[in-house]
């Protein structure tokens, strides 16, 4: 998506980089601390309760949607984590 703005704008300025597009290499703000696997920690550190056989137990969350969350929204990801772990 930035590397597409960054292609329109040149395109509307008439410009002439002197390298190629940069923007797949850059961080976003809130990425420090993040890798691929993250979502691993987050699906075995985050516990939830859910009622199951009418009692209420523990139970982890799902690894596709903490892939999603942690994917997505990385700081939050990291403050719930936190959060249910103390």
């Amino acid at each position: 998506m930035a590397e597409d703005a960054v292609n329109a704008a040149i395109k509307s300025g008439k410009l002439s980089p002197s390298n190629g597009c940069i923007t797949s290499n850059l961080r976003l703000i809130g990425g420090d601390g993040w890798e691929p696997a993250l979502f691993t920690v987050l699906a075995q550190q985050y516990v939830r309760m859910k009622k199951s056989h009418g009692k209420i137990v523990s139970g982890v969350m799902d690894a596709a949607a903490a892939k999603h969350f942690v994917s997505c929204i990385w700081n939050l990801s990291r403050t719930s984590s936190h959060h249910s772990s103390g």
